[in-house]
């Protein structure tokens, strides 16, 4: 079983928790990095919009849509992540 911490937030504070992280919300409240380049959910890559944003991964740059399947696929990955470390003694 692994652990994840989330960054809860209302939604009507979106774009100013996304600015304190670096990112930028456009006019269309489309998410867009430093540089102007539109961010996608990490799972499904889908373009990432202060309405679909559901989670904030503490402590790294991981965006993810507020599709359930995205999260459960993100747990899925870690998990599969954490066994390799473990398996080679990494951790």
């Amino acid at each position: 079983m692994i652990t994840q911490n989330l960054l809860a937030f209302k939604k009507e504070n979106t774009t100013k928790i996304l600015i304190r992280l670096g990112n930028k919300v456009d006019k269309e409240g489309k998410v867009l990095d430093e540089n102007n380049k539109p961010l996608t959910c990490h799972a499904c890559k889908n373009k990432l919009t202060k309405d679909n944003l559901g989670l904030i991964l503490p402590g790294s740059k991981i965006l993810l849509c507020d599709n359930p399947a995205c999260f459960t696929k993100y747990l899925a990955e870690k998990e599969e992540q954490e066994k390799k470390i473990r398996k080679f003694g990494l951790d």
